[in-house]
């Protein structure tokens, strides 16, 4: 029994004051109305209609039940036209993550032109290092920095993020500058895994697309490239850091770029999201507009690091 479908004919014979007045609007036949009716009220255990071969007439039942199942159908169709906007207009609440460092000042200004554009979507962002299921906790979107993202989920790759490498000029006076990615075994060396977690104490070079990996002996290990810049200005090691993250060190002179010649392998940026079908618009747009925007920050932000 289809009980949204028996109730709408119920409604629909009390409106139309017969069945066959009823089931034209339903485009069902007569005998097909009655038979949702008969179970209408075979599930509900009451009579609804008072039935005579010219007239038909509620219940006391009825008449408490048509008030109630006609505020239902109201509500039903209230709900398909809001999602049938939805699906047309970018609105609601889009929750996404992003990495821990993305949090500043190089992307305050897309959040408020994204929103200027769309004023219907607010903007929930979860900035964190951890790995989480954007399924299980409800977000709609992740920004990850990866070579790999997962399997399981759409990856629309957005682009690359320079990284580079850093130390501060005290570090460099004690210990000496590496002319080469080997001579980084024998330096103190900050890591996080900007790369992979498989490439543990590893760092992935080209010179002249010929690939080369050099190990480093970790004085520090943590889990954000924040934590890493702040070791490095400290005296503490060589890091590696996404460029646009220390425009101002660069400049300040608190930290300085190692091993200029060589490049180093660079992670993409992904935008991660559970399936391609029923795309939300929120999430469409956001993809289309806001990621580009970020990139072009970073991208930017980049140039100037290199300049």
């Amino acid at each position: 029994m289809d009980l949204l479908t028996s109730m709408r004919v119920f409604c629909q014979v009390v409106d139309a004051g017969t069945f066959a007045a009823a089931a034209e609007r339903e485009n069902i036949s007569a005998a097909m109305a009655s038979r949702h009716l008969m179970q209408l009220e075979s599930h509900l255990r009451v009579r609804l209609l008072n039935r005579t071969t010219r007239q038909i007439s509620l219940t006391e039942a009825g008449r408490l039940y048509y008030e109630r199942c006609t505020g239902i159908m109201r509500e039903v169709r209230n709900a398909s036209n809001e999602l049938a906007m939805l699906s047309e207009t970018p609105r609601g609440t889009l929750r996404f993550t992003a990495p821990a460092w993305f949090a500043g000042p190089c992307f305050s200004g897309t959040i408020v032109n994204f929103r200027r554009i769309f004023p219907d979507v607010q903007v929930d962002i979860n900035f964190t290092d951890r790995t989480i299921n954007i399924v299980e906790e409800g977000f709609d979107l992740a920004l990850q920095v990866t070579l790999d993202p997962p399997a399981s989920l759409i990856a629309r790759r957005i682009g690359t993020i320079d990284h580079i490498l850093v130390a501060s000029p005290s570090y460099l006076r004690q210990s000496g500058e590496p002319t080469t990615p080997d001579e980084l075994a024998d330096h103190k060396f900050i890591y996080w895994p900007f790369l992979s977690a498989a490439l543990r104490d590893q760092i992935l070079f080209s010179r002249e697309d010929v690939p080369s990996a050099a190990r480093v002996n970790a004085a520090i290990r943590v889990n954000t490239p924040i934590v890493a810049m702040a070791s490095a200005i400290a005296g503490e090691g060589i890091t590696i850091v996404p460029a646009f993250t220390v425009i101002e060190e660069l400049k300040s002179g608190s930290l300085r770029p190692i091993l200029n010649d060589y490049q180093l392998q660079q992670p993409s940026l992904f935008a991660l999201y559970a399936s391609r079908q029923n795309l939300q618009p929120k999430v469409r747009v956001f993809i289309d507009y806001y990621i580009d925007r970020l990139l072009s920050a970073t991208a930017t932000h980049s140039d100037e690091v290199q300049h």
